[in-house]
């Protein structure tokens, strides 16, 4: 008897060895323009080199999960972030098995079952509780998604305004991470351009966009594809060859990077030949005018890029990677059927 309690017990403890310990997880965000540190009403340029500074960025997260080393998805439930990015952005987003995460998936907006209720029916100290400036729309639309202000124009005179808001705008943005146990404690950090809710937008003349469509939709598109990374951002202010619109013909490519299938109408198209030493790769791809229609952060060790998104045509894919001695850059052409 004695042996069969000894042997029960050592199954126990030699089982419970094997699973990960409970482990707080929790989320900073960090606030950036373009290269630097967000400083409202300060000047800075947009990826099309429009002169603008910010004086408000607000918006909403919610249905936030995390997949951990294992390829486990932790959701966290029932939690609703308003960012402010006036002040510092840290949540804690929960706990759960795990000793490290390599990717969070965040969605920017508020999920549609909770989007068209009251704001008077939370806690006034609740996320989605009424705020100062208005974060609700109304009944109709619900909640702003984002809420983006501020001065644009040569000497910044021109007043902006993008208000995005409406279900069919609540896009989900998955970034990659590397985050470890830390004193028991596992922090994800994210970082975000808001220069890049303003990319492909002429705010030269002023802008004010409130609703579901037009430039108030691209701003929220734009969160979903170009905001958000896992390193501190880089300047996307084009320089001056790309601010005049080259024809892909005429931009550089390497003769040693391969798309494979090429040409093809593939939703995949994989990266051959192209060695980033162990870095991330930042994947931008320019339409045959040399204007950027997409951009992708492809975690260490993907070589996919998808393209599913490409309607029919030629296209230049930029493959950027950081070294010691700054960032590599390499080109290759792509031609969509």
């Amino acid at each position: 008897m004695n042996i069969i309690r000894a042997l029960i017990l050592s199954f126990i403890f030699s089982s419970g060895n094997t699973l990960s310990a409970q482990h707080a997880i929790n989320l900073s965000i960090e606030h950036y323009v373009q290269d630097e540190p967000l400083v409202f009403n300060q000047a800075s340029q947009t990826h099309e080199r429009h002169a603008f500074d910010v004086t408000r960025m607000q918006y909403y997260l919610s249905e936030i999960s995390v997949l951990d080393e294992d390829g486990n998805t932790h959701s966290f439930d029932s939690l609703w972030v308003f960012v402010d990015a006036s002040v510092a952005t840290d949540v804690e987003l929960g706990s759960g098995s795990m000793d490290s995460i390599v990717s969070i998936t965040i969605h920017v907006g508020v999920d549609s079952a909770h989007n068209h209720l009251d704001p008077s029916s939370w806690p006034n100290d609740h996320p989605l509780a009424h705020k100062t400036p208005s974060m609700h729309w109304g009944w109709a639309n619900g909640y702003r998604f984002n809420a983006m202000e501020g001065n644009a124009g040569e000497n910044l005179t021109e007043s902006y305004e993008l208000h995005g808001v409406g279900d069919e705008n609540y896009f989900s943005v998955t970034v990659p991470t590397a985050a470890g146990v830390v004193n028991d404690v596992i922090d994800v950090t994210v970082y975000a351009n808001y220069a890049e809710v303003l990319r492909g937008l002429d705010i030269s003349g002023g802008i004010i966009s409130h609703g579901p469509i037009y430039e108030a939709q691209t701003s929220l598109e734009n969160m979903r594809d170009y905001v958000f990374g896992s390193e501190v951002p880089e300047s996307t202010v084009m320089d001056s060859e790309d601010s005049n619109a080259l024809a892909i013909a005429e931009m550089p490519e390497a003769a040693s990077v391969l798309l494979f299938p090429n040409p093809t109408s593939a939703h995949q198209v994989r990266l051959l030949g192209f060695d980033p030493n162990g870095a991330s790769i930042t994947v931008d791809i320019l339409d045959a005018r040399g204007v950027h229609v997409m951009k992708h952060q492809l975690p260490i060790g993907t070589n996919k890029i998808d393209v599913s998104d490409l309607s029919s045509g030629i296209y230049l894919i930029s493959l950027a990677t950081k070294t010691a001695s700054g960032t590599q850059r390499n080109w290759v052409r792509f031609l969509k059927l």
